[in-house]
């Protein structure tokens, strides 16, 4: 069909007018609702051949969508087709979808990028529970509008039909898939999805927030299918660390994101809550320690005994108190005693064990002559009977 002027052509009771986007599955408008008199969104999908179980499942994924109120969501005010075009009537977001963000402004801050991932992970939860699977998670599918100084983030697009358009889309008939870049390996597989499909592509998402790049940057798409299946995830503790995230938290994140794509679906997160909150306490584990902690010694530290220090405190110089002087000359006079000791000993060892051969014989077994007394950094010999008298020991 000949479109008209879009400030011409009314879809679905609503005058369109500019384009606020265009992606793979049709093109959104900003649109005025003639009934009601307000601004809303209207995706507009051309149907493929008019096929009528395509229009039936479209109807039917829109009620189901519509019927999810979430404040992560957005809310669908109609759906149908008219005139060879599928259409959705939206609540109008007031903002740019993710891709653009990061497009823009490069890896997010970890705590901005982790707060999106919670909001996207509560509305996806939200869809899991009423039994739907979105099946095309991704930046471009997650709308942030600015509220009361913080992102306010929506998750748009739950099932809807998607149409063949760049290298990165896949379509197959009767088959509703999601865009390469964030599909899971059961999916290219054509094995059973369920909602782990869409926890993987969150984890791909949480990465790209973080990273600021796709998970798989190929050339090709058969080389990024190939990478979703068989190369192992993408980590962010490799190379330099993304701003604002310390060693510690690049490597616990990269756990966050290496379980949520795991090949095998039984490998992931139960749910995507699970795997936000999992990403939550990754950011704020305190970092690990840069060094070791300096030791501390228990005992004090040794007074110094040169004969400068000992003279500037006898003379009333400042230094150390009267008492640990005392104590240090009483030292000082043990190790002098203990020489004094040594030498007498050694004088009269000769005398001391000289007997007579009569007595010597009649003489029983004793201690050993000389005892051995240890102190800091010295042993000396001593004779049996003698002892040590030390002033604090």
């Amino acid at each position: 069909m000949s479109l008209k002027r879009t400030s011409e052509l009314v879809v679905g009771g609503c005058r369109l007018g500019e384009v606020l986007g265009r992606g793979g599955m049709g093109t959104v408008y900003r649109a005025w609702q003639m009934a009601l008199g307000r601004e809303v969104a209207v995706k507009v999908v051309p149907l493929i051949g008019g096929d009528e179980s395509h229009v039936s499942r479209f109807q039917r994924e829109a009620q189901m969508a519509a019927g999810l109120e979430h404040p992560h969501t957005i809310p669908v005010y109609a759906a149908g087709e008219e005139n060879d075009l599928l259409y959705i009537v939206m609540r109008l977001v007031d903002g740019p979808d993710l891709r653009t963000l990061i497009q823009r402004e490069g890896a997010l801050p970890p705590a901005r990028a982790v707060a999106l991932i919670e909001q996207v992970a509560e509305a996806l939860d939200a869809a899991h529970e009423a039994g739907l699977v979105h099946r095309d998670v991704k930046p471009a599918n997650v709308l942030v509008e600015a509220r009361d100084g913080a992102d306010h983030a929506y998750l748009s697009d739950f099932g809807l039909v998607r149409s063949v358009t760049g290298s990165t889309a896949l379509t197959v008939t009767g088959q509703w898939l999601g865009t390469l870049d964030f599909i899971s390996p059961e999916q290219l597989e054509g094995e059973h999805v369920d909602h782990r499909a869409d926890i993987y592509a969150l984890a791909c998402v949480l990465y790209t927030c973080l990273a600021g790049e796709l998970p798989f940057p190929r050339d090709s798409a058969a080389s990024t299918a190939w990478a979703h299946v068989h190369a192992p995830p993408p980590r962010l503790d490799e190379g330099p660390i993304p701003a604002g995230m310390t060693t510690s938290a690049a490597r616990a994140l990269t756990a966050v994101i290496s379980r949520g794509m795991a090949k095998r679906p039984d490998d992931r997160y139960t749910t995507a809550g699970e795997l936000a909150r999992a990403a939550r306490a990754a950011l704020e584990r305190p970092p690990a320690p840069t060094e070791q902690p300096t030791r501390v010694h228990s005992r004090p530290a040794r007074i110094a005994r040169t004969p400068t220090a000992l003279t500037r405190r006898s003379t009333g110089s400042p230094g150390i108190s009267t008492e640990e002087f005392i104590r240090a000359r009483s030292r000082k006079r043990s190790y002098a005693l203990v020489a004094l000791l040594c030498v007498a000993g050694v004088i009269a060892a000769p005398f001391a064990f000289t007997r007579s051969p009569h007595h010597a014989a009649r003489a029983k077994p004793g201690p050993p002559p000389f005892s051995r007394y240890s102190g800091p950094g010295y042993s000396i010999a001593y004779p049996a009977g003698w002892h040590i008298v030390e002033a604090e020991r």
